[in-house]
């Protein structure tokens, strides 16, 4: 479910691209283990890439 919501969660920032460096700089000890533990988080990536 976790990995599901952070999907979701990332989608939301896809739309506002400059912002999403800022913002995962920021909090980027916070998700650390949600973005190396979440496959649905690199699909995502590459997708929007």
């Amino acid at each position: 479910m976790n990995q599901i919501i952070f999907y979701f969660f990332f989608l939301l920032f896809v739309k506002r691209k400059k912002n999403i460096f800022l913002f995962f700089s920021k909090n980027a000890g916070g998700f650390s283990n949600l973005i190396e533990n979440s496959n649905y988080f690199w699909e995502v990536v590459h997708m929007s890439s």
